[in-house]
Parts: structure tokens; sequence; C-alpha cells
């Protein structure tokens, strides 16, 4: 339990946490550069402030079977690829369950999204994202919203929105959903 701003500050690779309790007054767990190849398992992360689980220019890290809550966003990946979370909850307390900025390649599955405005965020410069067999939950705006995103897919999976299921804003190009279900709350 980070008595500051961390729960657990990851600078190094290939390491495991499982069945572990990351608490932090602004983030849960934070992999830095160079926090490349880790995995994170059967766990909890909590950003009183901010961010569950945040990942800034990394690679190849995998969270499976874990339960992420922030402040402002539970997941949130910004010039990393290859994350995969998977069977995982993501809770946004003030903004998104899951947040993706400039970062490309990364697969979010079987996983349950729940944002005080956007389920999910795939937000300027991030491209060819998957996110599988899911759900997304907007109490706020969409449970899906892009922006400036592309080549970006989902598939077999659940998006309910106040405002919209999912919204592609401008200069969100040949992305692709299918088999899945959108709805809007407002009629």
């Amino acid at each position: 339990i980070g008595a500051t701003q961390y729960g657990i500050l990851v600078k190094s690779s290939q390491n495991a946490l499982t069945q572990s309790y990351m608490r932090g007054s602004v983030y849960g767990a934070w992999l830095n550069p160079g926090g490349n190849f880790n995995t994170i398992s059967l766990s909890t992360m909590i950003g009183d402030v901010d961010c569950g689980f945040q990942a800034v220019g990394v690679g190849s890290n995998t969270v499976t079977q874990s339960y992420m809550w922030g402040g402002s966003t539970g997941a949130y990946i910004s010039g990393s690829t290859g994350t995969l979370i998977s069977l995982s909850t993501m809770i946004g307390a003030g903004e998104a369950g899951l947040y993706i900025l400039g970062a490309d390649s990364n697969t979010v599955t079987q996983s349950y999204m729940w944002g005080a405005y956007e389920g999910a965020t795939v937000y300027t410069g991030s491209d060819y994202n998957a996110i599988s067999l899911s759900t997304m939950i907007g109490a706020g705006d969409a449970g899906l919203y892009t922006l400036g995103a592309d080549f970006n897919t989902v598939t077999q999976s659940y998006m309910w929105g106040v405002y919209e299921g999912a919204g592609l804003d401008v200069g969100s190009d040949y992305n692709t959903i299918s088999f899945s279900t959108m709805i809007s709350d407002i009629v």
C-alpha cells in the first residue's frame, strides 16, 4: 500500500505479481519505461485519485483476472504496445473504465469496463487495438468512444451509453465492430 503516489512502480522487466493488493494515493500500479514483459494476475489495483493501472511507454505486459479501480480511470494505456488485459474489471469513477491514448496493438478480452463518463475511450493515435468478448458501460456518455483512432476492432461485445452505445468521432477511420450490441439510453 503506497502512502504517497504508487501502490507499485515498475521500471524493470519480466516480473510477476500475483494475488496482491496495490493501492496508492494516485496510482495503484504504474508501469514506466523499462517495465516490459511483466505479468499481473489475480490482483487488485486502486488509485485513489487517478488510475488503478497505468502503462506508459512500455511493451508486452499482461494483466489477467484482476480488478482495477481509479478515481479517474480504471486502466490507462499510453504510448504502449502489446498490452493484454483479460478476464478483468476496470472501473473509472471519474472518467473511463479503459482509456487508450497514442497506443497501438493492445488487446482487451473477456473484461468489464465501467466509466462515469465512458466505458472505453480509444483516443488520438491509438491504432490496431482489439476489444473482444467484453462489456463497456458509459454512465455519462458512450459505452465506447473513439477519436482520431484507426484500424481498431471490437467483436462480440456489449456497449451501453447514456447518449450512444458506440461513438466513432472525427478521424476514426477503418475501424471494425462486429457481432456486437450497441445501446443508447436516451430516445
